[in-house]
């Protein structure tokens, strides 16, 4: 199957992410969510948008990470990347669905579409972009 990347006629410009933790280390997090901004401003690049994506980071009931320096750090530094950071704190384990119910609920109004990953994932720099072309395409 080929995907046709040129996709600025057609395009979905409003996405959405949520990523739900537990006692995960924040250096593989923010890889994760390094992934993800690099993705987006690839994506806003072929599109020529400026929309920028909320990401809700649900932290399900583990350490409190909202006051981790090196996450604070990393949302400090991308205030004006092409990503909003939301993180929300659980104050118990809810169970990964509940907790992503939480979080899509947080960041899902005005999107056209909802990206669920786990923050193990390191997103390619095409990755976003392929996605929405097969979405436009089918």
């Amino acid at each position: 199957m080929v995907i046709d990347l040129d996709i600025r006629a057609k395009q979905i410009t409003k996405i959405s992410i949520s990523i739900v933790t537990f006692n995960y280390p924040i250096a593989d997090l923010i890889r994760c969510l390094e992934s993800i901004v690099a993705s987006i401003k690839n994506y806003q690049s072929l599109t020529g948008t400026s929309y920028r994506a909320p990401v809700a980071v649900f932290n399900n009931g583990s350490e409190e990470i909202s006051k981790n320096a090196i996450l604070r750090a990393f949302i400090f530094r991308h205030r004006t990347s092409p990503c909003e950071f939301h993180i929300i704190e659980g104050q118990e384990n809810l169970g990964y669905g509940s907790a992503q119910n939480v979080a899509i609920s947080r960041v899902l109004a005005g999107s056209e579409v909802h990206v669920i990953m786990n923050p193990d994932i390191i997103v390619g720099a095409g990755a976003i972009a392929a996605g929405m072309a097969f979405l436009t395409e089918n």
